[in-house]
Order: structure tokens, then C-alpha cells, then sequence
């Protein structure tokens, strides 16, 4: 085998023959061509050290070798099986640290980012690991398995917004749109018109968020009567108002168009049910939803 530090090789064309392409001559030694601009390199490094008087007896190849071990360090350290180990680790400090000890979130975030770059495509770890991210991440860590059931079920089970992330197969599943829902009815309209016909789920959502009641489909869109009902489910009091022209031209300059939406939504309710009530008529008020210390507390107190 050949031996570039072999004594018997004191000049380049001592060398086999075979290697002398492959080899150049360095300080005392020899290396392969492709590091001849490393050794000129560790050359200066070992001559500035000298100069400061902080070198210790390293000469060129030395460098070069401390340098080659630092490589292998980093390649060994870039490999999955020592990544593995290093989310091992991670997970066992998150748990001596416990669900809000102090540091967690961050280590929280090292699980999710060493998963997203290493491990996104392993099913078995991207479940293990669901629980343990801060949600921010959850996105990013499912995005390969959008369409599989385990691991939608599981991401919508840690936050229900998920639902928005999954495939239109999953969201059209009614089981996992109605955990979503039961958590937040905004994710309501995440799901697809079958499901936002579903009298059930619209419940649901309505329970939480009453504004889930304008992504209705199907025939429930025209019953007026039962979704005033949903929109009353989360009224935290009622308003009069005697002028409406006054509230619409309020609300007209508004700038924010969801408010504008739920505000003409639920005049349009109103506008069925309630304005046709004689004894409402009469004493010229109309009920809308108050919501305290909010924003359509603003609108509707205006």
C-alpha cells in the first residue's frame, strides 16, 4: 500500500510513478494535489503562530491533519444516526425540563427544527414529536403527510387549525372537522361545503364563534330562523338601536371588511326575522349582538 510518509521518498520523483500525477511535494512531506492550496495555506497559519510565539511544534501536515479530523467530526456529527441520538437527547432533556419548566419552548424548537430538516419524511417521528413542538411549527412538520390520516388526527388533536393544513380529503372527514371545531369554530371554514352543511357541526363551531355561521353551505343557508339562533348562542348581551340608517353608514365606513361582513350577515338574519316581529316594528328598535369590550361593541353601540 502506498505511503506518502515513507522515508525512502525524499523527493517528488521518487515516488511511484503511478502517484506522482496525484502528488505534490510539501515542506517535508507529501500530499495530494487537490490539498496543495490547504498545506500553502496551513503554511501561514503555522508561520503566524510561530511569529506570536503562541505556535506549539505543529508544522504544516499537523494543521492539516487537526483540520481533517475537525471534517470527519463535522460529516459524523451530519449523519442521521447521530442526528437520532441528538433528538433523543433533545426529547429526554424536554422531559426533565417538564411542559413549561424553564428553557422548554426552546427546546421545543430544536425538536421541530432537527425533525423538519432530518426526519420529515419518517411517519414514526413526526408522530412522536407532534406533541412535544411549539405550535408554530406544526405546519411544517406535517407538511409531508397532509393526506394520511395518523397524522392529520394527531395535528388537529394539538390545535384544531390544522384542519386548514390537511387535504380536502381530510377535511372533508367529519370526525376530524368536528374536533376542530368543537376547539374553535373559526376553523369552521376549513372544512369543505359538505361538512359546512352538517346542522351538527355548524352547531358546534357556532358555540365558539358565532361568526362560523356565515361559511354555512347547502340548505341551511336559507334557514334564517336557525342560524339567528347560532349567532345568539354566543351573544354576551343584546343593544338597541332606534336608527339603522345611522348604524349602516357607520358601518359603511369601516375599513375592516370582516367586520363589514358579519355586521350586513347579521342584518340580513335581522332583516328576516326580527324586523317582521309587529311588536318589535312598532316600538321601532331593532336586537343586534353586543359583544363586550370588543370591537362590535364598538360597531353596535355607536
Amino acid at each position: 500500500m502506498f505511503d506518502p510518509k515513507n522515508p525512502d521518498y525524499e523527493k517528488h520523483s521518487d515516488l511511484p510513478k503511478a502517484m506522482q500525477k496525484d502528488y505534490a511535494e510539501a515542506g517535508e512531506g507529501f500530499v495530494k494535489k487537490e490539498a496543495e492550496e490547504k498545506y500553502v495555506q496551513a503554511e501561514e497559519v503555522a508561520y503566524k503562530n510561530y511569529k506570536s510565539g503562541n505556535s506549539e511544534d505543529l508544522n504544516p501536515l499537523d494543521i492539516l491533519h487537526s483540520e481533517a479530523l475537525v471534517d470527519e467530526k463535522k460529516k459524523t456529527e451530519e449523519t442521521p444516526e447521530f442526528k437520532r441520538k441528538e433528538l433523543h437527547d433533545l426529547i429526554k432533556k424536554l422531559d426533565q425540563i417538564g411542559e413549561r419548566g424553564e428553557g422548554h419552548y426552546d427546546v421545543r424548537e430544536e425538536i421541530a427544527n432537527m425533525v423538519i430538516k432530518w426526519f420529515r419524511d419518517d411517519k414514526e417521528i413526526v408522530l412522536k414529536t407532534i406533541p412535544l413542538v411549539n405550535m408554530n411549527k406544526l405546519d411544517k412538520l406535517v407538511y409531508k403527510f397532509t393526506n394520511d390520516d395518523d397524522v392529520v388526527a394527531a395535528a388537529i388533536k394539538r390545535r384544531g387549525l390544522m384542519l386548514g393544513f390537511a387535504s380536502e380529503r381530510l377535511q372533508n372527514n367529519r370526525k376530524l372537522a368536528l374536533e376542530a371545531v368543537k376547539e374553535d369554530g373559526h376553523y369552521f371554514e376549513y372544512a369543505t361545503k359538505k361538512i359546512r352543511s352538517d346542522k351538527e357541526i355548524v352547531g358546534e363551531a357556532a358555540k365558539s364563534d358565532s361568526c362560523a355561521v356565515m361559511y354555512v353551505e347547502g340548505d341551511l343557508k336559507n334557514d334564517k330562523a336557525f342560524l339567528l339562533d347560532l349567532v345568539k348562542l354566543n351573544w354576551y348581551g343584546v343593544d338597541t338601536i332606534k336608527d339603522i340608517e345611522t348604524k349602516d353608514n357607520y358601518v359603511n365606513s369601516i375599513k375592516d371588511e370582516g367586520i363589514k361582513k358579519w355586521y350586513m350577515f347579521v342584518k340580513s338574519l335581522l332583516d328576516e326575522s326580527i324586523l317582521k316581529n309587529k311588536d318589535v316594528k312598532d316600538q321601532g328598535d331593532i336586537i343586534v349582538p353586543e359583544k363586550k369590550g370588543g370591537l362590535f361593541s364598538r360597531i353596535f353601540k355607536k
